[in-house]
């Protein structure tokens, strides 16, 4: 099954800024790899963290070097906020800088050791600025797995769930494939994305993943998750 079309909303391509590719050659074969497996729109999403400082000037700028390589896929900028005091601040003073595409929906994820009683103030907290929260890769959280119907509290008052592609195939373990098969069987997936970091360790794929969730849950889920949905948060539309 070759489909094309796919939006790829959780995606560290800007070289230099965090865990990703760390030179312009490596952004340029993910860019090509990513298309090539049938993505035609990548928001490009660095850390922003306590580890790693998100400077929206220099991704726009490395975003622009990158289309004049390459005209395909279609870049767009947001950024992966890992939800800590500072990073709360900050986005308070100005949500929509670190949204994916200027629009409402917030990729965010949890650091580690992340207190379960705090998840839902943070939500609210998001909601109120007119945001949409999106949880980076749930499937992969400890505090998830211990308490799995925190998922479903999330979904239940207003939160979106991104999924990755990797965890479908195993490459996450164990825990985190049962997971993330869990999530979507339960219909509480909003997103499929790669979360690609490297052409081969974390690479751009979404052909393999999309085939599983097509024999799993169906055409229409499949064409939600990976194409129909993120364009939703491309055009800043409700999903």
């Amino acid at each position: 099954m070759g489909v094309r079309g796919f939006v790829d909303i959780h995606f560290h391509l800007i070289w230099g800024v965090d865990d990703g590719p760390q030179v312009p050659a490596v952004s340029q074969r993910l860019t090509r790899q990513a298309f090539d497996a049938g993505t035609l729109a990548i928001i490009a999403t660095p850390h922003c963290s306590a580890r790693y400082a998100f400077d929206p000037g220099l991704i726009e700028s490395r975003l622009s070097a990158l289309e004049e390589a390459s005209a395909e896929p279609t870049l767009f900028r947001g950024c992966e906020v890992e939800i800590t005091h500072e990073t709360l601040s900050a986005i308070q003073r100005s949500p929509r800088r670190y949204t994916l595409n200027g629009s409402r929906y917030l990729l965010v994820e949890l650091p580690h050791r992340f207190p379960h009683d705090r998840l839902f103030l943070v939500l609210g907290r998001l909601r109120e600025l007119g945001l949409e929260p999106i949880l980076a890769h749930p499937e992969r959280y400890p505090l998830l797995w211990d308490r799995p119907q925190l998922a479903r509290a999330w979904v239940e008052q207003g939160g979106l769930l991104q999924l990755t592609a990797d965890a479908f195939d195993g490459r996450y373990g164990r825990r985190a494939h049962k997971m993330a098969n869990e999530l979507l069987g339960a219909g509480l997936a909003h997103f499929v994305a790669s979360d690609a970091h490297d052409p081969t360790r974390r690479p751009p794929g979404l052909q393999a993943a999309f085939r599983r969730v097509y024999e799993q849950a169906g055409q229409a889920t499949a064409a939600r998750l990976f194409t129909y949905h993120p364009l939703a948060v491309l055009h800043d539309e409700p999903l």
